[in-house]
């Protein structure tokens, strides 16, 4: 009998944290979201994948270098961002010792007066801390005859059963009336 209750209680203990791994991803990957639909450079650097930002020079180099790139993206009064938002989350894979996941997320841009653009693409989400916290590679621009190399580079120890969908076209919605 005790056994009994002492499986029980390890596996009630690891289902608990699966939970509380899957509801920090989702937190995380909203808060990412959130972060690039708002335009908030330093919060989007906190949950933007370390090496992308050492890459860039550092945190503060990195902030003015999207914060210079999305002042340029508002110069085109033709394309002006509506929303990001992050979808429900894949599986979540060992990958040597940190966890990886992907999450879809729609990306809608607005033409005025004409409709909107919505596209699907993902985030490549890692976390070195066991799930306690998460960053993203956002995977719209890598090209599918590109991958292997960019995640040989970016993710040295990627685990190849989490598939990365190719990115879909974006779709053209027009405005009624």
């Amino acid at each position: 009998m005790k056994i009994k209750v002492l499986i029980f209680f390890l596996l009630f203990i690891g289902v608990k944290s699966n939970a509380q791994l899957i509801e920090n991803l989702r937190a995380n990957a909203k808060s990412w979201a959130n972060a690039q639909s708002e335009k908030n450079a330093d919060s989007l650097a906190k949950y933007t994948y370390p090496p992308f930002v050492a890459n860039a020079g550092g945190k503060e180099k990195w902030i003015a270098t999207t914060t210079e790139l999305w002042a340029k993206s508002r110069e085109n009064k033709n394309w002006t961002p509506r929303r990001i938002a992050a979808e429900e989350p894949g599986n979540i894979v060992q990958a040597g010792d940190d966890l990886h996941c992907i999450v879809p997320i729609e990306i809608v841009f607005e033409l005025p007066k004409r409709g909107y653009f919505s596209k699907k693409s993902y985030l490549l989400a890692a976390s070195s801390d066991k799930g306690s916290s998460w960053t993203f590679a956002e995977l719209t621009e890598v090209r599918d005859d590109n991958r292997t190399a960019w995640l040989k580079r970016w993710f040295p120890n990627f685990n190849n059963q989490l598939t990365i969908p190719s990115a879909k076209r974006a779709v053209f919605h027009q405005k009624k009336g």
